[in-house]
């Protein structure tokens, strides 16, 4: 009887030891999802910045063609 309660509360202790380590493991685990999804925001914002600039820049080069062809047409105009 005395072994079969040996038995029981080292069985009990592992037990307790092993919920203890998930309980760790979840709590890291949740730690990382916090992380990954502060990455995932920050890599959005980097590519909505970077998107923007192509924009800008798409812009700015459209802008350019449109002022030569602007002034190529003025120049046939006068001639």
């Amino acid at each position: 009887m005395e072994v079969k309660m040996f038995n029981l509360k080292a069985e009990s202790q592992r037990l307790k030891e092993e919920v203890a380590d998930h309980a760790k493991v979840l709590a890291e685990l949740d730690t990382t999802r916090a992380k990954i999804e502060q990455l995932n925001k920050v890599d959005i914002r980097c590519e909505a910045e970077q998107n923007k600039d192509q924009i800008i820049t798409q812009n700015h080069l459209e802008v350019e063609v449109l002022r030569t062809c602007n002034s190529r047409l003025h120049l046939e105009i006068l001639t």
